[in-house]
């Protein structure tokens, strides 16, 4: 009887162990069968992911200039395959779209600085599609708040099946080594957390999507769900955004009052008032026919508090813009405000009045075109920044010295969005450094005369200098070289010299001092070589020799901070140069 009953657990065991199997392989084939082309991509990320970590040179080259498009890729099938289902378009059709549409993200993610590529805002326009897609021209705000709801939990899901997977893998191969002494690869473990991370995991999570994109609150919401968010919005949501309202209307009063322009940060404030007022409305959207104040007041006026602060926000782009051009962020900032006067527009129509499908959508929507392109917002800004660069030029074609610090910082910005070309003339050689060793930017600048440390001189009581720096240091007449040394107003870390002395160095603003054990020798430094290090320069990065009594120093500084009265030196890192009979 008991070996019948022990048999039979087995059994049901054994049974428990298979369906979950079944349900696993089950999932994962439903994934595949409805999004082949996002599988496919997800594969083939996997693999070279793997051969990366298996040490493949070209693999890892590979991996690191197609790893983010081919994940922008994978979305953008899958947005499409759930857009489709959701218009109930043919399966044939459905799956030649999302091949289309993956490989011409894919482009786009390949040949980034062709189509100057901003990235964040393209990942996140495509994400944003996977949710917004499926609710182009049809459907309804509450079918929209269930479907994200239902996409975020398939995302937890994955998420728990990478733990879980991947984890537990690396615990049980981890215990081969640690437990019975069995000699495991370590490129083994990032191969489970690669195939899993990039594969398994996500065919679990997007195998649990929903097949239906019109399900309404009712069905599902679970009532202590309703009743938190309830909460959530009655007393922290709605006082909250309400009482940031506030103040930006004081704010803008008082700027009509002194006549003042809106400072820069301003901008940034709305942005932060404007993300938190819609994503209130839109996760709180279910609950907000029957909420109660503060949370009705809101409703009834949001629309109405919103165009005081954007045009605070416009005001202050306007200002930053005027003196300091376009950037991919003030883009964004503008951006934020046009697709805000939208949205509020929209509520003029009944049809849109409420409906927060347009709330994600046109953010989306912006992203995407402020992502790439002629009218994205890397080339925009390149367009800017050059335009501003010309007008620095004087009629001999260089920059003047009273504007070498803008238009050194204007040549670093071009460089690093890829744009160095718009200003470089005919003549530069703008593939690699050139015949001296002088790199695209360096080129461009010495054309026009710019000084590129300039960009790194600050106005006011203190200064910071980046030092130019050669890969050779001239050494003759010493025979000891501490690189790099930080010196500061506190001593030096005890540095061993050859001969088994013991130092260490110290700054106090005029001098350099070198303690070795009681005895301290000062090195004084004269006011015209601290007012070059002030200035920066050419000069700043030259040897200086220093001299006390028969011990003599030299210092190549890289980088020194200061207050221009005196002016004192505060702190320098520095290659010193010491003899070792001096200090033994």
């Amino acid at each position: 009887m008991v070996a019948a009953m022990h048999d039979l657990s087995a059994d049901r065991a054994i049974a428990g162990w298979r369906s979950v199997g079944a349900d696993m392989l089950a999932g994962t084939q439903h994934a595949i069968a409805r999004f082949p082309v996002a599988a496919l991509v997800l594969l083939v990320m996997a693999v070279q992911a793997n051969a990366a970590v298996g040490g493949w040179a070209w693999a890892e080259r590979l991996f690191e200039a197609n790893g983010l498009p081919l994940a922008t890729s994978a979305m953008a099938a899958l947005a499409i395959a759930l857009t489709c289902e959701s218009h109930d378009i043919a399966p044939a059709l459905r799956h030649a779209a999302s091949l289309l549409a993956a490989a011409a993200i894919y482009a786009i993610g390949h040949f980034d600085t062709a189509v100057h590529l901003y990235e964040w805002t393209f990942l996140a326009a495509i994400a944003g599609f996977v949710l917004v897609g499926p609710f182009i021209a049809r459907g309804t705000s509450d079918g929209f708040w269930m479907f994200v709801v239902a996409v975020m939990f398939a995302g937890l899901l994955a998420l728990f099946a990478l733990l879980l997977i991947a984890g537990g893998l690396s615990a049980i191969v981890a215990s081969f080594s640690y437990l019975f002494g069995i000699e495991v690869p370590e490129s083994l473990y990032g191969h489970v957390w690669m195939t899993t991370g990039l594969l398994a995991a996500p065919l679990f999570g997007i195998g649990q999507l929903p097949r239906t994109f019109d399900q309404t609150i009712t069905e599902a919401a679970p009532r202590h769900v309703e009743a938190s968010l309830r909460t959530l919005g009655e007393f922290v949501a709605a006082p909250m955004i309400l009482i940031y309202a506030a103040l930006l209307h004081v704010y803008a009063a008082k700027i009509i009052v002194s006549g003042e322009w809106p400072e820069g940060q301003v901008g940034w404030l709305v942005l932060t008032f404007g993300f938190c007022l819609f994503a209130a409305l839109m996760v709180l959207h279910p609950f907000l026919r029957a909420s109660r104040p503060p949370m009705r007041t809101l409703i009834r006026i949001w629309r109405f508090i919103l165009p005081v602060p954007v045009g605070l926000l416009f005001l202050a782009a306007y200002q930053r813009i005027a003196a300091y051009g376009i950037t991919p962020e003030r883009y964004l900032l503008v951006l934020f405000g046009l697709v805000t006067l939208i949205v509020v527009v929209l509520q003029l129509w009944s049809r849109f009045r409420g409906d927060i499908r347009p709330m994600a959508a046109l953010p989306v929507l912006a992203l995407l075109i402020a992502s790439f392109g002629p009218f994205g917002a890397i080339q925009t800004s390149i367009s800017s920044q050059s335009h501003r660069f010309e007008r620095l030029l004087g009629n001999d074609g260089r920059v003047a010295d009273s504007q070498q610090a803008e238009a050194s910082s204007i040549l670093r910005f071009l460089e690093t969005h890829h744009g160095l070309d718009v200003v470089a003339l005919d003549e530069a050689d703008f593939s690699d450094a050139d015949a001296d060793g002088a790199s695209p930017i360096e080129q461009v600048a010495s054309a026009y005369g710019v000084d590129l440390q300039a960009g790194f001189r600050v106005d006011g009581p203190n200064f910071s200098r980046a030092m130019p720096e050669s890969p050779a240091i001239d050494a003759s007449g010493f025979d000891v070289v501490i690189p790099s040394l930080a010196i500061g107003t506190n001593a030096s870390q005890p540095i061993s010299m050859p001969g088994g002395a013991e130092i260490s160095i110290e700054l106090e603003g005029s001098a350099i001092l070198v303690h070795r054990g009681e005895t301290t020798v000062r090195f004084a430094l004269s006011t015209d070589q601290r007012a070059v290090w002030a200035d920066g320069g050419e000069r700043g990065g030259e040897r200086v020799d220093l001299s006390s009594g028969t011990k003599r120093l030299a210092l190549v500084a890289s980088h020194v901070h200061g207050r221009r009265d005196g002016p004192t030196v505060d702190s320098v890192v520095a290659t010193v140069l010491l003899n070792q009979a001096d200090w033994n």
